[in-house]
């Protein structure tokens, strides 16, 4: 593999097993716009998914109920775990019930660790998941806790400790 083949995949998280084509333009004196077709791709122009507030493609996005827009396709937290053991996992999902899931020990570790185990598989697959929670998220030092039901729930343990707050608190993303 080429150093600029290598960029490419790095740059739009092209799984190493999946095939894809580029086009590139360039303008030439006298001839135009020519279509130039690599050869090491062949499979179809990447399209980056358009990000927007509480969706971030390749993050896990956390956003509290009606604070923003989310996916039509939505499953249950014990759905998204076995579609993560599956490796079927949709490009666009909101996951509902992380708030009661919580306060489940082995529902909140079975989470965890498949969420572990298919990291590097969601990363080359760039979904945007959200996960859409009824409460509000506190901060506690470098922590984050979801309020709900009267109870702070640690947010680190299914999600580690690279949670980070965006625009007005309502929506936190971590990568996968």
């Amino acid at each position: 593999m080429s150093a600029s083949q290598a960029f490419l995949r790095d740059q739009f998280r092209i799984h190493p097993d999946q095939n894809f084509h580029l086009l590139t333009f360039s303008p030439e004196p006298g001839i135009g716009m020519t279509k130039r077709r690599h050869p090491f791709l062949s499979r179809g122009i990447v399209n980056q998914p358009m990000a927007g507030p509480g969706r971030i493609p390749g993050r896990y996005n956390l956003v509290i109920k009606g604070s923003y827009d989310t996916f039509d396709h939505r499953m249950p937290v014990e759905e998204f775990i076995e579609r993560l053991q599956n490796d079927d996992v949709p490009d666009e999902v909101s996951v509902v019930g992380l708030d009661e899931a919580l306060s489940d020990s082995e529902l909140r570790n079975d989470l965890k660790k498949s969420m572990d185990r298919r990291a590097n598989d969601l990363e080359y697959q760039n979904p945007t998941v959200q996960f859409v929670v009824e409460g509000s998220f506190h901060r506690q030092g470098k922590t984050y806790d979801l309020r709900y039901d009267g109870q702070l729930h640690s947010l680190q343990d299914v999600f580690g400790a690279q949670l980070e707050r965006k625009e007005d608190g309502n929506w936190l993303v971590t990568p996968f």
